[in-house]
């Protein structure tokens, strides 16, 4: 529960039953100490972290704390988010005879990156009582066993979610919140900001987050000679309230599961600007030139020169800007939890 958009969404939907009187646990396979969502204090918490190296053998340990905790709690039905957590929490819950949700968060033709893991993955989800997938694309890839018993159901907002900034009051500025990691390819970005800098003096790039990327982006941008431009801003609890302030948003990933960061610039209404890439869940929220721009992936070209459209133009940003925000219906925070838990009974009593 460290950081990332599966993180935030097992966060809200906690919180979420909790508030409904429903008993919740939340087991956590690492990190407890690292938790950075805000949890409802109704929330048991419980630590089944391994200190395996291999990851086999984590998941034999995962499996077996599991079984004990659900056991000892009466668990009646296990939701889980993420391929690894996933394929042991299917397996603990088919030898104890108590349903399982799992949720695909991110592309499955491509993650996870071995192969053999995902081989592995599309056999045992077909022993999961549900699936929950973000986008429709994302779900096309599995078997009909699986998809038979599936559901699409999109992200909620979380409730730190603000109100929008008038236009007139928002600065000059290109954001960007990620975790710094090759997926979301920050150095597109950058190349295609430096492609345009010259045209737009009085806008700077600030970029928010952390990862293993961090040294190598900090490089790129001064090889390029931009550190008065492009800053890096780090962590911050005020993110949302950052990409409020700010004229245009941009998601420059190689791929997604469903942006989390992307649909809550939307719903605050910032202009965004995002590579139309798979699962294509950008589709479902961006409708091209009506109320965002979307770009191929890996095109710096293309995504300097929508970048440079809208900063050129008060009339469009302000106009993308009041047609994002009409996202925030779709991602209703109480709407979006009631599907979950009309599935989930549904699941219960099936």
């Amino acid at each position: 529960m460290y950081r990332g958009g599966a993180e935030r969404t097992m966060s809200i939907l906690c919180n979420e039953f909790a508030g409904r009187g429903y008993g919740v646990t939340l087991f956590l396979t690492e990190n407890e100490d690292g938790i950075r969502f805000k949890l409802a204090d109704k929330i048991d918490v419980i630590d089944i972290d391994s200190s395996k190296k291999f990851y086999a053998f984590k998941m034999w340990d995962y499996m077996k704390r599991l079984k004990r905790e659900i056991k000892d709690r009466n668990i009646d039905i296990l939701v889980s988010f993420i391929v690894r957590t996933n394929i042991s929490a299917i397996i603990a819950c088919r030898q104890l005879r108590i349903p399982v949700i799992v949720s695909e968060r991110n592309n499955p033709y491509i993650v996870p990156a071995n192969s053999k893991l995902r081989m592995i993955r599309d056999l045992v989800y077909r022993y999961a009582n549900g699936v929950v997938f973000q986008t429709q694309y994302a779900r096309d890839y599995f078997c009909d066993k699986i998809t038979k018993k599936s559901r699409v159901i999109m992200n909620p907002m979380s409730e730190a979610i603000g109100s929008s900034v008038e236009f007139e009051h928002k600065d000059n500025i290109i954001i960007s919140a990620c975790r710094l990691e090759p997926q979301k390819n920050v150095p597109l970005l950058i190349e295609a900001f430096e492609r345009i800098a010259n045209e737009i003096p009085h806008y700077k790039l600030h970029i928010y987050g952390e990862g293993s990327k961090k040294d190598s982006i900090a490089s790129i941008i001064r090889q390029k000679n931009l550190e008065d431009k492009v800053l890096l801003m780090g962590q911050s609890g005020e993110v949302i309230n950052k990409v409020a302030n700010a004229k245009i948003f941009v998601l420059s990933s190689d791929f997604e599961g469903l942006s989390n960061a992307l649909m809550e610039a939307m719903c605050v209404g910032t202009a965004c600007v995002a590579t139309d890439s798979p699962t294509y869940g950008n589709r479902d929220i961006i409708s091209d030139g009506y109320n965002g721009f979307l770009v191929p992936v890996g095109d710096a070209k293309a995504l300097g020169n929508k970048i440079l459209e809208l900063a050129k133009s008060d009339e469009l940003l302000k106009l993308f800007s009041e047609r994002a925000k009409r996202l925030a219906e779709k991602t209703n925070r109480t709407k979006i939890v009631d599907d979950w838990e009309v599935y989930i009974n549904k699941i219960i009593k099936r």
